[in-house]
């Protein structure tokens, strides 16, 4: 089982397998996984490098950077990464009916969701997280910045707009004297 190899957020190597396999005790044998459990040990594997970039896509979302080195947050985001794994091994080994949660699965589920939650707050700032790019550094700027208005009024290329405020309005409510004109006439 030392030759697995497999992709996860740990604080140290191999402490997200013995997680999963705590958590899925009851499909190994003898506390592991190995050729001959179902789940084989090569499936955990794949399952544990599938939930990684699951953490690191949420991570993404919540603008921090995928690449995190604080022992703090590398033991959150271990826990989050077995909590994942475990799931998809207790959803595609159940012990109640094929597909079907159970109870078990339940509960790790409520866990691993409180703890997606906790990325949409400032919980991992506060323990030390590196935040990644913001969304704005994605956005493009359009239209007029207004350092550069002046630029555009002197600009002898720049064609006037058609439409102005009031464009639409008749001539008679335009002009103040409308009224007073019509009433004279009388």
């Amino acid at each position: 089982m030392a030759d697995l190899e497999y992709t996860a957020y740990e604080r140290t190597q191999g402490a997200a397998l013995e997680g999963v396999e705590s958590k899925c005790s009851h499909l190994t044998q003898d506390g592991s996984f190995s050729d001959e459990t179902v789940p084989t040990d090569a499936s955990v594997a794949q399952t544990l490098t599938e939930s990684y970039y699951r953490v690191a896509a949420e991570l993404a979302a919540a603008g921090y950077a995928v690449t995190q080195t604080d022992p703090e947050v590398l033991g959150f985001l271990q826990r989050l990464n077995i909590l994942d794994a475990a799931l998809n091994i207790e959803l595609s080994a159940p012990i109640v009916g094929p597909g079907e949660p159970n109870e078990r699965y339940k509960a790790l589920q409520a866990e691993r969701d409180a703890m997606l939650a906790l990325l949409k707050t400032q919980a991992l700032t506060v323990l030390g997280a590196e935040k990644g790019s913001s969304y704005s550094a994605l956005f493009a700027q359009t239209g007029v910045i207004r350092d550069d208005k002046e630029d555009v009024d002197t600009d002898s290329d720049l064609v006037p707009k058609r439409f102005r405020r009031g464009f639409m309005q008749s001539r008679e409510t335009m002009t103040p004297s409308a009224a007073t004109s019509s009433s004279e006439d009388d």
